[in-house]
């Protein structure tokens, strides 16, 4: 059985569509660009990106961005997301199973392109910020998902007792099933969330989860 679990954020344990399109939309319209179309923001979401591609994802002009103009783009967003933050909900089972996860002694990870700040206001918000025992974003200092350096160089040296096959990585983008493969460890892929239904590597997954309470069976948990 698993032992130690690593969760991808935005599209597995809680959506956050309505936010990003809002804040995104304000972002653009702020810096006196047109507002991409909600379809376009969908179809970003299913990449996975960190916040810098999303824009490029929506705008490829906005690589001829300075530095500084870049770094106004993603303060701008972040302030304007936290600020919709009512607007994310948590997918159903996610706390109750959070809740039995850390009774049962299981580690819990998140590893997402999203920065930690948007992440742990989210959890704080929801009240599930002490069921996880790390939170790495796009500001962990090493490349974003699915680079596997996160995981090389942090998550597995703090667990030397356990070997690849004790991880789990649960997540619902191509970002999340490469980065899977890339570090060696198993995926479950929330087909409920923002990936693409018809990516090669996620039909590749390990399990398939139409909620989360599939990934209870998958780790031998009842459902009482």
């Amino acid at each position: 059985m698993y032992k130690v679990l690593i969760f991808d954020f935005d599209g597995t344990l809680c959506s956050s569509a309505k936010t990003v399109q809002m804040a995104m939309q304000n972002t653009f319209a702020h810096f006196g660009r047109k507002k991409p179309a909600e379809l376009a923001i969908k179809e970003m979401l299913h990449q996975g990106p960190n916040l810098e591609d999303s824009f490029f994802f929506l705008d490829a002009s906005l690589k001829q961005l300075s530095a500084s103009e870049l770094s106004a783009w993603l303060i701008y967003f972040r302030q304007n997301y936290m600020q919709h933050l009512s607007a994310s909900v948590l997918y159903p089972h996610a706390k109750p199973l959070l809740q039995k996860l850390h009774a049962l002694g299981f580690p819990c990870i998140i590893v997402s392109n999203k920065h930690s700040s948007s992440i742990n206001a989210c959890l704080t918000n929801d009240n599930i910020v002490h069921f996880f025992s790390a939170v790495y974003g796009e500001d962990s200092g090493h490349p974003s998902k699915p680079s596997p350096l996160v995981f090389e160089r942090i998550i597995l040296p703090h667990y030397p007792q356990y070997s690849l096959q004790d991880f789990l990585m649960i997540g619902d983008t191509e970002a999340d099933c490469l980065f899977a493969e890339a570090c060696g460890i198993d995926m479950a892929w929330a087909t409920y969330g923002f990936g693409d239904p018809q990516s090669s590597p996620l039909q590749q997954a390990t399990y398939k989860l139409k909620s989360l309470l599939d990934l209870e069976m998958i780790l031998g948990l009842s459902h009482d």
